[in-house]
């Protein structure tokens, strides 16, 4: 009966594994020969990994299974609809020192974390910047989703 238990919990790691390893990724070197890797999850989700820091972007639940994704140093919201902003999501990839970057709405829903609005910068580390831009629908019939301004 053990044995059935510990096969049954092997299988699932495995299987978490290879569906964490089985997003898309692209890698590059910096100017400072450091390697980053993106993450394509899926829609705005992304995980950029620069020499072990990892930096979650739009983390949603309904997209990957974030309990198997490693901690993240930093944490970017873009903004607040649901298919952007997942507190579960942000939960599982948080430790105690994680920042949390986002928007004032974001901000509003979930009381915590650091707001940028469009044309902030903040610097991450010495080495990894960030700045908030303008984004909105060019769409036929989606504009009103993200509309300009």
């Amino acid at each position: 009966m053990k044995l059935k238990y510990i096969l049954l919990i092997m299988g699932i790691l495995v299987a978490n594994l290879t569906i964490a390893n089985s997003f898309e990724t692209d890698t590059f070197k910096t100017k400072n020969n450091k390697e980053v890797v993106i993450t394509f999850i899926k829609h705005g989700s992304l995980m950029i990994s620069v020499e072990g820091l990892h930096i979650q972007i739009d983390p949603v639940s309904d997209y990957a299974n974030y309990t198997i994704f490693p901690k993240a140093e930093f944490i970017l919201v873009t903004h607040e609809h649901g298919d952007h902003l997942d507190i579960k999501a942000i939960e599982n990839v948080s430790k105690n020192s994680t920042q949390l970057i986002l928007n004032q709405s974001s901000r509003n829903i979930i009381s915590k974390g650091d707001v940028m609005k469009n044309g902030d910068k903040k610097n991450l580390t010495a080495d990894i910047s960030i700045e908030a831009v303008p984004a909105y629908n060019t769409t036929a019939g989606r504009e009103k989703f993200h509309p300009r301004n």
